[in-house]
């Protein structure tokens, strides 16, 4: 078979002055003869690759963002691929699915328990234990075999005895693992406010998970998000210290999800908790006012 080819000249704005230059300063007959230079085709041409796009901070803004990466300012460093918070939940595959760790990690373990509550049946765990619990999930497959050993078992049998457990229990409803995908302001994203001022009326589609929604039976929404966070001797003996810290990671990502929760149920959550499985306690965690008003 036979191809054509075409030579392909990238022509600059400085390639058009060196050729007006070098017209301008040549003393050759034969160049007196050449056509006259075309004055309004150089500048047209230099307009033309002069151009720059009003809209190209808008073209580097995500159309959507997850909530494990977003953050007030995500904006402000016009990243293209946006996971609003470090988890302790890898985005990658843990090292368990495909064979045993040889260290578990605290990340590792963390990933291991949290994954253990989003399959766990609470009415099953309550009656036969934690560790039957497991060997269950584990049989029907929702579980790698090889997670037994990187489970809290202790902190989560501490977690079936808790009073969190019995306001599980009696729920008018239970939401677990949900997906959310919902449009938020911009502005709530960057402190640039020329940004802001260019983006008037758009909008961001932002993507989550929420563990829990606990819908109680008069009807009030409760957020729950579980936490295996290392905490101090300290910490785990003084409210206070453990609420601060676990308030200080968390409270940007609980506020964002309480968003999403009052655009999927049309009303404000009631209650925003973190469950820490290291204390085996219930913590408030205040929804950051400060930027959510603006979104």
């Amino acid at each position: 078979d036979e191809y054509n080819f075409s030579e392909i000249e990238y022509i600059t704005p400085a390639d058009i002055k060196l050729a007006l230059d070098i017209s301008e300063i040549s003393t050759d007959e034969t160049d007196k003869n050449e056509e006259e230079f075309d004055n309004e085709l150089y500048f047209k041409l230099i307009n033309s690759f002069s151009y720059e796009y009003p809209y190209y901070e808008l073209s580097k803004v995500p159309s959507k963002l997850s909530v494990s990466r977003l953050y007030p300012d995500i904006l402000d460093e016009f990243d293209t691929s946006c996971d609003l918070f470090i988890d302790e939940r890898p985005t990658t595959v843990p090292e368990f699915f495909s064979s045993a760790a040889p260290s578990a990690t605290a990340a590792e373990r963390g990933t291991a328990t949290h994954l253990f509550l989003q399959f766990c049946n609470f009415e099953y765990a309550a009656t036969h234990g934690i560790k039957e619990e497991i060997e269950r999930l584990c049989t029907l497959k929702y579980l790698p075999s090889n997670i037994k050993e990187l489970i809290y078992v202790d902190e989560l049998e501490k977690f079936i005895d808790s009073d969190f457990l019995i306001e599980i229990l009696s729920a008018k409803k239970i939401i677990r693992e949900q997906r959310f995908n919902v449009s938020m302001s911009p502005k709530g994203f960057t402190k640039n406010e020329a940004l802001i001022e260019k983006m008037q009326g758009e909008s961001l589609a932002v993507q989550g998970v929420i563990d829990l929604i606990i819908i109680t039976k008069d009807n009030k929404i409760k957020l729950y998000d579980y936490k295996t966070d290392r905490l101090t001797n300290d910490e785990l003996t003084c409210y206070e210290l453990a609420k601060e810290k676990l308030s200080k990671k968390h409270a940007e990502q609980l506020s964002y999800y309480a968003m999403a929760c009052e655009e999927l149920f049309g009303k404000k959550c009631d209650t925003v908790q973190i469950y820490s499985t290291h204390s085996a306690k219930l913590y408030d965690i205040d929804v950051l006012q400060s930027f959510t008003e603006k979104i």
